[in-house]
């Protein structure tokens, strides 16, 4: 880490106050590490927590040009079918605040795995309600975890959008659907882990009335 601290120059921006810099770097979420050569030119970016050893290996590999956004691409456009690398793909386009281009891709892998056989089309849409919700496309949001919940009854992921779909809602400003999405959420699946978060919600909006 001080060999590393000697060769690079470390900017901290609060891209919450900043939205200036949030903007040109297309910052999606926090913590976001920008890696730019030299000519201010992005290399790649961190979009997430990662230990100090994963962190210095992850940078190191961006260094030497191994596992970057570019190498990505050019790697889809051989095998445009694989379900994994569009995945990846479609993440690294969420990371740069990219919310159309990654939800095309997750179109695709929907496409390419419509029966869940890989098990990525329900993560697929979920990842999708995620974006459009960074995105604030609320509406086209909920009806993509409303999507998972239809198309995948059975699927793990369905709890999830359950409660995705309620925070879709409070986000969105319509206070007494959120309420009656989280009630509904808690009675179907009172035992989940999500279930206590739930209904802090619903406390904390009904007493926002």
């Amino acid at each position: 880490m001080i060999d590393f601290s000697k060769e690079s120059v470390f900017i901290k921006v609060n891209a919450k106050e900043d939205t200036a810099a949030a903007r040109q770097y297309g910052i999606a979420g926090f913590p976001t590490v920008v890696l730019l050569n030299p000519q201010g030119e992005e290399i790649d970016r961190i979009f997430g927590y990662l230990g100090p050893d994963p962190f210095l290996q992850q940078i190191d590999d961006y260094m030497a040009g191994k596992g970057t956004f570019t190498s990505a691409l050019a790697e889809l456009e051989k095998s445009p079918k694989n379900v994994d690398l569009l995945s990846d793909v479609a993440e690294r386009y969420v990371a740069r605040a990219r919310y159309d281009e990654a939800v095309d891709t997750y179109e695709k892998i929907i496409w390419y795995d419509q029966w869940n056989e890989h098990g990525k089309s329900d993560q697929a849409i979920l990842s999708m309600g995620d974006a459009l919700l960074r995105g604030k496309q609320y509406e086209e949001a909920a009806g993509q975890f409303q999507r998972l919940m239809d198309m995948y009854p059975d699927s793990p992921l369905v709890p999830e959008a359950f409660s995705y779909k309620g925070y879709v809602y409070q986000r969105w400003g319509k206070t007494d659907e959120a309420i009656t999405i989280y009630e509904d959420f808690i009675r179907a699946f009172p035992n989940h882990e999500e279930a206590e978060w739930a209904q802090k919600q619903i406390d904390k909006l009904k007493g926002n009335r």
